[in-house]
């Protein structure tokens, strides 16, 4: 079962992400490797503007609201999806700072950051996404599977020790981190979740003494076992 292909880590309100780092994985795992792998990147697809959100929002709450204009194709689908609002990022508001609201919205709809108002190049509104690559286990499950699915499961533990470990250079709140994912990336957000702490407060590694404890988790889809056999 692979680690998610997209592991968002999310922490007052900001989203993180990185390339896979040597620093995410043991000294021995790295010395493993045989080659270098080509990093995964993920891509993140924002439309500001052109949205008039009143033919988009319903104006009641409830199972019996009327659906608006734009959702109207969708009627008979209406009991099997739900609208949400009131996720406005206020952050990308003009906080006193003056105009320019396209460029901030822009800069802020992935960090929930205010960003820095210039004209150079020294904007600024913190990290914003974790994309994290993982392991893939082999498909026979007498080999390597003790426990089964370990490697990457840890390696998702691992990555998040890493983020945390960053948490002052990043300008991180360690201290509310969430994972999301869909399939694999749910099942291992979801194992995060539940699982025992595994920090070690006295390892001479300072990312392994970081917590692999989560505020939240939000998925979809996740595998009902972590049993490869079945």
């Amino acid at each position: 079962m692979p680690l998610p292909r997209r592991t968002f880590l999310r922490g007052l309100g900001t989203a993180v992400a990185l390339p896979l780092l040597d620093a995410m994985l043991p000294a021995r795992a790295r010395a493993a490797t045989a080659a270098p792998l080509s990093p995964k990147r993920v891509a993140w697809i924002y439309v500001p503007n052109g949205a008039n959100m009143a033919d988009w929002t319903p104006a009641a709450t409830g199972t019996d609201y009327a659906l608006p204009s734009i959702l109207q194709p969708l009627a008979a689908h209406r009991r099997d999806f739900s609208v949400i609002s009131g996720l406005a990022n206020h952050q990308g508001d003009e906080l006193g700072d003056g105009g320019g609201a396209h460029a901030r919205a822009s800069a802020s709809f992935l960090t929930g950051v205010h960003p820095r108002k210039t004209a150079g190049a020294d904007i600024k509104a913190g990290v914003s996404v974790v994309s994290i690559n993982y392991r893939l286990i082999k498909r026979d499950p007498a080999v390597d599977t003790a426990p089964a699915v370990k490697a990457p499961l840890h390696d998702a533990a691992r990555a998040l020790q890493f983020v945390r470990s960053k948490a002052a250079e990043w300008n991180l709140d360690k201290t509310r981190v969430g994972a999301a994912g869909g399939s694999a990336g749910a099942c291992s957000s979801l194992w995060l979740a539940f699982h025992d702490d595994l920090a070690d407060p006295k390892s001479a590694d300072p990312v392994a003494r970081e917590s692999t404890r989560l505020t939240c988790a939000a998925v979809t889809g996740p595998q009902t076992t972590l049993d490869p056999a079945q």
